[in-house]
């Protein structure tokens, strides 16, 4: 449980909230196949914990997509009109700021969306209930074996540091860590995730009217998601200012004292009423970010190896759809999951080192810089401001 797999912020949803990306990759007609068939996935993991007894802490009351500073007012009507324009109006409900302040009484948020669908959830305990369930099925787990090498051919052989495997097929399903393999260097940019929880305080969530479950993200580029807790804690995370130097999978993305201390300075100030509450304890990891801002899949060349990447934060829901995927890949299944778009889109290139890793460092704490700037009510200075904006100019979509 590496990485996002165990320690994510506990969001699951489909890839709704990012339409405007699926239309610019594969057009308006796969744009709908992808995201529908995303929100298929919703309902299989709610089936899925209901039928093997995995208490995974599923709430399903929807994702809030919400302003939380005047820079980003009316940021969420261009999502919400495309979905409308394509028949899918349904799929957003526009929310005033009373009516979201009626949900949760944060005095920062103001209008936006709910995306019905969504779910939030425990992803540790969604992936221990789903080792016991492949445990008891006779799959074999290797856990903290190496992996030292593997070919591509059939039959693909792994060498690991204690011994060797040999199978028909293959597939590669390491998150930030592809961006360590020669395929994905200048696919993937490992970017950090952080995320701090409250001790349980369930009055103060009644004092704040945040009762329903709902999951609540603002649009920032540097994503705030927050969450309750059935014992009454609010989980508080972000995008972090830190990301990867070269294939950047150190110890800096797996906790980064300056995003944690964000978070514990925002949260009182989002949610008045937790002023005091103690934190608990403090988390992070690296999460895959491409270009598209949207997963690929596909096979390596030697065609025995399949690979899914680039969930760039929001995989609980699309690893599901990733993973049919991939089974279809496997068993040579073309009119299923595997006749999706995302199957061999092609994805954005980054520039070569050293542009990609210094590059991604000083424009991710230059969005971080720019937007805090702007939410404390000024303007980030010029510098700053053409930085935050260098990705968009190049062509690289980093969501809203």
């Amino acid at each position: 449980m590496g990485g996002p797999s165990g320690r994510n912020g506990g969001f699951l949803g489909g890839l709704w909230e990012d339409l405007p990306a699926l239309v610019r990759a594969v057009g308006e007609a796969g744009a709908l196949r992808v995201a529908e068939a995303c929100d298929r996935s919703i309902d299989a993991i709610e089936s899925w914990c209901r039928d093997e007894g995995v208490d995974a802490w599923l709430t399903r009351r929807g994702h809030l997509l919400v302003e939380s500073s005047p820079a980003q007012r009316g940021a969420w009507r261009p999502l919400a009109e495309l979905a409308a324009r394509l028949g899918a109006g349904d799929r957003f409900v526009p929310l005033s700021s009373s009516q979201v302040r009626a949900r949760c009484a944060s005095p920062v948020l103001g209008a936006g969306v709910l995306q019905p669908s969504g779910a939030t959830l425990q992803p540790a305990r969604l992936a221990l209930g789903l080792r016991r369930a492949l445990l008891e099925r006779g799959v074999r787990i290797h856990e903290g074996t190496r992996v030292v090498r593997f070919t591509t051919t059939a039959p693909v052989v792994v060498e690991t540091e204690a011994g060797r495997v040999e199978a028909r097929d293959a597939v590669l399903a390491l998150g930030a860590w592809c961006a360590g393999l020669p395929r994905f260097r200048r696919v993937v940019i490992p970017r950090g995730s952080y995320i701090v929880i409250t001790e349980p305080a369930p009055d103060r969530l009644a004092e704040l009217g945040w009762t329903g479950g709902e999951g609540i993200a603002d649009l920032r580029a540097s994503l705030r998601y927050v969450r309750t807790t059935p014992d009454g804690r609010i989980a508080f995370g972000q995008a972090g200012s830190a990301a990867g130097l070269g294939t950047g999978l150190g110890p800096r993305l797996r906790y980064d004292p300056d995003s944690i201390a964000r978070l514990v300075r925002d949260l009182p100030r989002l949610f008045p009423p937790f002023a005091g509450v103690r934190i608990e304890a403090a988390w992070g990891g690296p999460i895959d970010v491409t270009g598209r801002h949207l997963p690929t899949f596909g096979t390596l060349p030697g065609g025995a190896v399949r690979y899914g990447v680039g969930y760039t934060g929001g995989g609980v829901g699309p690893s599901h759809l990733g993973g049919s995927i991939l089974a279809d890949l496997v068993l040579g299944i073309d009119d299923g999951a595997a006749s999706l778009p995302l199957v061999g889109l092609e994805p954005s290139r980054f520039p070569p080192e050293p542009l990609r890793s210094v590059g991604a460092a000083l424009v991710q704490r230059a969005i971080v810089r720019a937007e805090d700037r702007e939410e404390a009510g000024g303007r980030p200075d010029p510098l700053t401001r053409f930085a935050a904006r260098l990705p968009r100019r190049l062509g690289y979509d980093l969501g809203p």
